[in-house]
């Protein structure tokens, strides 16, 4: 897989998570913002302990190992999206107004 295909999931999953939490869906934007944390927390920490050069072990599985975070983000972008299709359309969905009689 080329690397630099991934332009956009990123920012536009970023982008649904921040939207899905100002509009108070906060469970699966949690879960996307955690899942790309650990991810990177996790990375960091295999790169920082290894007994390779830091160069030389980025040159050799940076790619492969930005891959399956981004694919993962992916992954969750449509359940994003989904939740603000949700939410918008019961923002706009007209409430029976409630008669007293």
């Amino acid at each position: 897989t080329e690397t630099h295909q991934f332009g956009l999931l990123l920012p536009l999953s970023l982008g649904a998570a921040l939207a899905c939490v100002v509009l108070g869906r906060s469970t699966l934007p949690l879960f996307a913002f955690v899942f790309v944390g650990l991810s990177l927390a996790g990375l960091t920490w295999v790169y920082a302990t290894s007994q390779l050069d830091l160069e030389t072990y980025l040159r050799l599985s940076a790619d492969r190992v930005v891959t399956p975070i981004v694919l993962g983000v992916a992954a969750i972008l449509p359940l994003l999206l989904e939740e603000l299709s949700l939410s918008w359309r019961r923002d706009r969905t007209p409430r029976p107004e409630s008669s007293s009689g």
